[in-house]
């Protein structure tokens, strides 16, 4: 009566292709699932290492736990040591004029790493070239542009960079979930801490070293010491000498007041003050970066 009867056999035919209709099709693969077998470098279309770019080049980041421990200036002399012999590009991520005031580029210098935003492949690419030899990624020009700087940009810059540049070097904030930094961590060869010889910056390290773990980067990671031997610091001798924290020290970088005049004359030490004794330091850091 209400029809629970069998189903005649044109109407169970019919009930089989509509079923199959909303099932995939045979013998085919999700489009991501195939982009990540081709590319395991990728996970539900994000970049997850340095395999995921494409590109001849090197990314090279650092960071510190905390900020304020001399990244930038770290940062801007290795890179300006590889401009040398290499073609490099110093990226800026560390918030606004870093590098811009590092580099003395015009006020009026629009350049800025929001120009990437519709940018495609390297014929699409900004930067300002510095004398040095060195071309620049400037950061945005204003504080309220910052939160235009998420990871899909940090991505595209490098993907594009990591194909044009033999050397990336990426001037980065801290490594962690407030800012789009991890995303360049991913997709580094290598991601450098860089640490000073005061208490905050000691104890902020074990947790900056642990989020790099989660985060896939533990075995391309490495710690430097920056102002070793500053006045009113922890003594060298405490910090790496006896090693309490039980880390290998990729290299130390001393205090030096020669660095801070560079600085201020918008110089990069490591090629106005090669025998300064942290250029040499950073001279030597170079030879074991890779």
């Amino acid at each position: 009566m209400f029809g629970f009867g069998k189903k005649k056999k044109k109407d169970m035919e019919e009930s089989r292709e509509s079923l199959i209709l909303w099932g995939p099709a045979a013998e085919t693969e999700h489009p991501k699932q195939e982009e990540e077998k081709e590319n395991p470098g990728m996970i539900d279309g994000i970049p997850v290492s340095p395999e995921a770019l494409p590109g001849r080049g090197k990314i090279i980041t650092f960071h510190s736990p905390k900020g304020g421990d001399g990244v930038s200036t770290v940062a801007a002399n290795v890179a300006a040591l590889l401009a040398r012999h290499a073609g490099t590009v110093l990226v800026d991520l560390n918030g606004v004029g870093a590098v811009r005031s590092r580099f003395g580029l015009p006020s009026d210098c629009p350049v800025n790493i929001l120009d990437w935003e519709s940018a495609e492949d390297r014929r699409h690419i900004s930067v300002y070239e510095h004398q040095c030899g060195l071309a620049l990624v400037p950061g945005v020009v204003h504080y309220d542009d910052l939160e235009r700087v998420n990871p899909a940009l940090v991505f595209r810059v490098l993907g594009i960079l990591k194909d044009a540049y033999e050397y990336v070097v990426v001037d980065a904030p801290p490594v962690n979930g407030t800012n789009p930094a991890w995303a360049a961590a991913v997709v580094s060869d290598m991601v450098f801490t860089v640490i000073t010889p005061d208490r905050a910056s000691i104890d902020m390290l074990g947790g900056a070293m642990n989020y790099l773990e989660r985060l896939g980067c533990g075995d391309r990671s490495a710690v430097l010491l920056n102002k070793a031997g500053v006045p009113g610091g922890i003594r060298v001798n405490d910090l790496v000498d006896k090693n309490p924290l039980g880390i290998d020290f990729k290299a130390v970088l001393p205090y030096s007041e020669a660095v801070m005049e560079c600085n201020n004359r918008r110089q990069a030490a490591a090629l106005s003050r090669p025998k300064d004794p942290f250029s040499r330091a950073v001279a030597a850091f170079m030879e074991v970066m890779d």
